[in-house]
Formats: C-alpha cells, sequence, structure tokens
C-alpha cells in the first residue's frame, strides 16, 4: 500500500508527515491486500484567517473495484486527519463488501425487460 501525502499551504514536518503515514497504515491495515494507493491532500482553504478551515480529503485506490473519497473540514488538524481516516476505512471496506456480494450473486441469463416505459 502506497500512501502520498499533498499539502497546500500548511506546514508539516517529517515527523508529523510519519505520523500520518502511521495512522493511514493502522486505519486501513484490515484492507491492506485489497488497497493500492491511498492519497491524503490537506489544505488551508482560509489562510491566515483562521477558523475551521482545515481540509482533509482521503482518496483510496483499491486494486479491484471503484476508488474511496471521504472529506471534511476542521480546525484541529490531528483531530480532522483521524477522523477522516477513519471513515476512509469503513468507506473502502464498505466497497469492499458491496464488491463481493456483486461477484457471489449469479446474473442471470436473460436481461431483465422493462415494459410501458
Amino acid at each position: 500500500m502506497q500512501i502520498d501525502i499533498q499539502t497546500f499551504r500548511v506546514a508539516l514536518s517529517s515527523e508529523d508527515r510519519e505520523q500520518i503515514r502511521r495512522r493511514a497504515s493502522f486505519a486501513l491495515s484490515r484492507l491492506r491486500a485489497r488497497i493500492a494507493r491511498v492519497e491524503v491532500r490537506l489544505s488551508d482553504i482560509n489562510g491566515k484567517r483562521g477558523g475551521v478551515d482545515k481540509q482533509c480529503r482521503v482518496l483510496v485506490t483499491l486494486t479491484h473495484g471503484p476508488a474511496a473519497v471521504v472529506e471534511d473540514l476542521d480546525a484541529d488538524l490531528p483531530t480532522l486527519i483521524d477522523r477522516v481516516l477513519a471513515r476512509a476505512g469503513r468507506v473502502a471496506a464498505k466497497r469492499i463488501e458491496r464488491d463481493a456480494r456483486q461477484r457471489a450473486e449469479p446474473r442471470s441469463v436473460f436481461p431483465r425487460l422493462r415494459y410501458g416505459s
């Protein structure tokens, strides 16, 4: 699983980046075999004006199936990152389960016909 961290108007130290990588690895560890790449994008929307303006977007690219994207805003960056990564883990797990169910369901040989439309 490759973890990529991108920032826009947010200063992160190397320790902060390593902490984000550890948190992402922990939040997505049970799905590690099904995840190809994780992108964490952090940005400060209002710049130096302050307020609830930190944005975190996590894109989880699965080996099979659609990608999972989770995004949120908060004033506290560590809290925001933890919350978004936890949600990304839940969303990715649901996508994987849905994909597995669809693969397991037998498909009809004959397509369903619609009448009157």
